[in-house]
């Protein structure tokens, strides 16, 4: 089974923002990215919701303000 195009994966929102693994993995942790689908463990993924990609580069952004 070939996954559909429009899913988006951890692997995907660190290819469209260039955010670390573990910006994704705690904003997951955290309850501050939409899922489509939440993994029920090994092998299974979390699938995030499109608006996430936008949510993760406005934290970075956010967070690089607070640093400058």
């Amino acid at each position: 089974m070939k996954p559909k195009k429009n899913l988006i994966t951890r692997k995907d929102l660190m290819k469209d923002t260039s955010a670390p693994y573990w910006v994704i993995a705690h904003m997951t942790l955290t309850n501050q990215l939409p899922r489509i689908h939440k993994a029920m463990g090994k092998g299974d993924s979390n699938i995030y919701h499109p608006h996430a990609i936008q949510i993760v580069k406005d934290y970075l952004k956010r967070n690089e303000d607070n640093h400058e």
